[in-house]
C-alpha cells in the first residue's frame, strides 16, 4: 500500500501540535506525527525560535503546509509571517482565538497568508481526518536532511524530507555539498520499513558509504550531478520592508537555502547580490534563498534567487 505524507509547519501558539499528532523526537525542531489510513501527517514546531531564528526557516522549508495558531499578536507572530512570506508558503490554515480575527485579516494582508482558510482547531481537526492533498513535486531524487544518528546494527541514518522524486531502496546518490557516493540500504516510513517513498515523504533512510558524523542537517541527497555546490553565489536580492538596516560588506550575515544556514560576506550592486561563504553550499539555479541577520530586531533581511 502507497503512503502519502503531508508536512505541516505550526506557528503562533504551537501547542496545537500536540492536539494534532504524538510527539517525537525534539530539540530545536519539535515533531508531531499521526498516522491516518495510508497518509502520514507530520507536525513540525519551532521550538528554538524566537530565540533563534533558523530552526523558524527550516521548519518551513520541512513542510507543505502552514498552521499559524493565533493567542497574540506581537512581534514574535510578526517575524513568522515575514519568513512565510518570503518563503512563499502559500498554503495554509490560521486558527485565532480571542477575537483577533479582523485585526489578524488585516496584519496578513498583501501576503501570501492572505490565501489561508480561517478556521477553528476542531474544523482543522474535521478537515484532516477527511484528508489534506499532499503535495508532491516530480523529477530527480532530492532529500533534504534535518538529523542524523547512528543505529547498532544498520548504520548511519539519515532523517528528512523527500522535497522531489521518488527515493528507493538501493538507490545510488550522492550526499551535497561534500559530493559524497551513497547507497540507500533501507527506508522507513513512520517506523514501517518501505520500498520507497514519494515526495513529500518524512523519511528514516539507512545509508552506506558515509557515516553519520559526517552528515548534518542542511546536507542534501540527490541524484548525481543534480546540483551544484559552490562558495560563491550571485543573487538576485529583494529586500524585506520591515528590515530598516542597510547591507555592508564589512557586516555578517547568514544565507539561508532549503536547511542550509551559513555565514557570508555580502556586496550589494542594485539588486544584484554576491554572497561568499567559508563553506560550499549545495543549491540549483533558480532556487530560492533567504538573507539573515542575526543581530537585527527583524531578523529577516530579504529573499532572492540563486542565479
Amino acid at each position: 500500500m502507497k503512503m502519502e505524507s503531508v508536512n505541516f509547519v505550526v506557528l503562533g501558539d504551537p501547542s496545537i501540535a500536540g492536539e494534532l499528532g504524538k510527539k517525537g523526537s525534539s530539540a530545536d525542531m519539535t515533531f508531531f506525527e499521526r498516522k491516518l489510513s495510508d497518509t502520514i501527517f507530520s507536525f513540525i514546531a519551532p521550538s528554538g525560535f524566537p530565540k533563534k531564528v533558523q530552526p523558524l526557516i527550516q521548519a518551513i522549508a520541512l513542510a507543505e503546509y502552514a498552521i499559524v495558531n493565533v493567542t497574540t499578536i506581537d512581534k514574535v507572530l510578526g517575524e513568522q509571517i515575514v519568513a512565510l512570506n518570503a518563503l512563499k508558503m502559500e498554503r495554509g490554515f490560521i486558527v485565532v482565538s480571542n477575537g483577533l480575527d479582523d485585526d489578524v485579516k488585516k496584519i496578513v494582508r498583501s501576503t501570501v497568508l492572505e490565501k489561508y482558510e480561517f478556521i477553528t482547531l476542531d474544523n482543522l481537526k474535521r478537515k484532516l481526518d477527511g484528508g489534506v492533498a499532499a503535495v508532491s513535486a516530480d523529477g530527480a531524487t532530492k532529500v533534504i536532511v534535518d538529523a542524523a544518528f547512528e543505529v547498532k546494527g544498520i548504520g548511519p541514518v539519515a532523517l528528512g524530507v523527500v522535497r522531489r522524486g521518488l527515493l528507493k531502496k538501493h538507490d545510488e546518490l550522492v550526499i551535497y555539498p561534500e559530493a559524497k557516493t551513497v547507497s540507500v540500504r533501507s527506508i522507513q516510513m513512520h517506523d514501517e520499513d518501505v520500498d520507497e517513498a514519494a515526495s513529500p515523504a518524512r523519511v528514516g533512510v539507512a545509508l552506506k558509504g558515509v557515516t553519520a558524523e559526517e552528515i548534518e542537517r542542511g546536507n542534501v541527497i540527490a541524484a548525481k550531478d543534480t546540483l551544484k555546490t559552490g562558495s560563491e553565489m550571485k543573487i538576485k536580492f529583494e529586500k524585506s520592508l520591515f528590515y530598516k538596516g542597510d547591507i555592508s560588506p564589512s557586516s555578517s550575515y547568514h544565507l539561508s537555502i532549503d536547511l542550509q544556514v551559513k555565514p557570508v560576506k555580502l556586496k550589494l550592486e542594485g539588486s544584484d547580490l554576491t554572497a561568499a561563504a567559508d563553506k560550499p553550499f549545495a543549491y540549483e539555479p533558480g532556487c530560492s534563498c533567504l538573507i539573515l541577520d542575526l543581530d537585527a530586531p527583524m531578523r529577516i533581511v530579504g529573499r532572492g534567487v540563486v542565479l
